[in-house]
């Protein structure tokens, strides 16, 4: 039985996950392994392996919330379930939510782009720009042809 269940993990903790071996980790945490692979399995994190490059857990954690996790997913070669677990254990507000710059709800109010244009042009997905339009009480803007 794990008697560390009531572990209050840090930014820095889970940074260290995956980035060697778990028994390493566990001994600089002073936990135990089986709570350190425990952790690093729930959170998708796959585990050290010498033979193959590595991707830093403090590059990806540094990048949570600060864009898309879908582009944090494409850009280390992970999948977004991955990315979206670590964000929400880190209790780390995802990028549409923070950062849509005061100029994205301009080109929603002026209605002379669509939902994917501007999207694209703020690099998020055109369902938060669809979602913040419909909030905003905004009729979708169709190109004429």
């Amino acid at each position: 039985m794990n008697k560390q269940k009531n572990i209050k993990w840090t930014k820095k903790m889970l940074s260290l996950l995956g980035t060697d071996f778990d028994h390493v980790i566990a001994d600089k945490l002073g936990l135990s392994m089986e709570a350190t692979r425990k952790k690093r399995q729930r959170l998708g994190i796959p585990k050290f392996n010498i033979l193959t490059p590595h991707i830093s857990n403090e590059e990806i954690v540094s990048k949570l919330g600060k864009m898309a996790d879908k582009k944090v997913a494409k850009q280390y070669g992970i999948s977004t379930n991955i990315v979206r677990k670590l964000r929400e254990d880190l209790k780390i507000e995802p990028f549409h939510k923070r950062y849509l710059p005061e100029e994205c709800f301009n080109d929603i109010l002026k209605k002379t782009m669509t939902d994917g244009e501007i999207g694209e042009k703020y690099g998020v997905s055109h369902d938060i720009i669809r979602m913040r339009r419909v909030e905003m009480g905004i009729i979708h803007y169709k190109r004429k042809k």
